[in-house]
């Protein structure tokens, strides 16, 4: 994005599409899953009154991932589970600017296997209706016609109040982005709650291992290049034989004989 002018810039640049980043997105509470629908209107970036309030919106406990094609070939339950134990997605215990930031899981464009569900708190007030966009587009006029393209969560099913299930599925896009959680109390209170996530590929999580036919002396200058500590290569197998090969995984030096490939586990 560019705002050259600053604040000038942003509040006079066309809104963001959330469609570019939510693939789909649904909220529940128990049996009650209110699915989400993209739609373009003006609730979004315009509080009712013309006064915004604080957010009551917290994380209630830690996202988890799910599994929603597991016989896709890639995609499996155990994957998801993997990547729940290896990765701290958010932060209850962090100073109050940063609870809001959490980190999430993507899908590669055109996939649609791993779902992003994320415990918020509405509070003890009922909501008529929860509304998820670009946070920046709160502070946008809006297209020609001055709407703001928002997911918007079945509202037959509401009011809805106390803990939910924000489940978010990101196809195509890695990275940062900062989220906007709108929702209007049925005492016409208006409030957004910016949610900061950071969006990673399974694979970065799992760790990707690739194969390369090396001689030592690569071996020594990839090492240099990414830090690590260089290999000793004068190891020998049990039967004394030398050995041909090194496998090389994180900073450890292991000696496991591979004819003359190095396999290394990419960092």
């Amino acid at each position: 994005m560019n705002f050259k002018y600053g604040w000038l810039s942003l509040i006079n640049s066309t809104p963001a599409c959330i469609c570019d980043f939510i693939s789909y997105s649904t909220l529940s509470q128990g049996a009650n899953i209110a699915k989400g629908t993209v739609i373009s209107n003006t609730e979004f970036n315009t509080p009712t009154g013309g006064t915004w309030v604080s957010s009551p919106i917290s994380i209630n406990s830690e996202p988890t991932i799910t599994c929603l094609n597991p016989n896709s070939g890639e995609a499996t339950i155990i994957v998801a589970d993997s990547i729940n134990m290896k990765i701290q997605m958010a932060n209850l215990n962090a100073p109050p600017p940063l609870k809001g930031l959490v980190f999430l899981i993507g899908n590669p464009p055109g996939r649609f296997d791993y779902m992003n569900q994320i415990p918020i708190n509405l509070g003890a007030l009922n909501y008529t209706y929860c509304l998820v966009s670009l946070l920046e587009n709160s502070v946008k006029p809006g297209n020609a016609y001055g709407n703001i393209p928002a997911v918007d969560f079945d509202r037959t099913l509401g009011p809805f109040t106390g803990v939910q299930n924000l489940n978010l599925m990101f196809s195509g896009y890695y990275g940062p982005i900062d989220l906007g959680i709108r929702i209007e109390s049925t005492t016409n209170l208006s409030s957004i709650f910016g949610l900061k996530a950071i969006i990673m590929p399974p694979d970065y999580v799992l760790g990707n291992q690739g194969t390369y036919e090396l001689e030592d002396e690569d071996v020594y200058k990839y090492l240099e290049k990414k830090k690590k500590a260089k290999p000793k290569l004068e190891y020998s197998d049990p039967t004394g034989s030398p050995v041909s090969g090194l496998t090389i995984s994180g900073e450890s030096n292991a000696h496991t004989p591979i004819s003359t490939t190095y396999t290394i586990i990419h960092p």
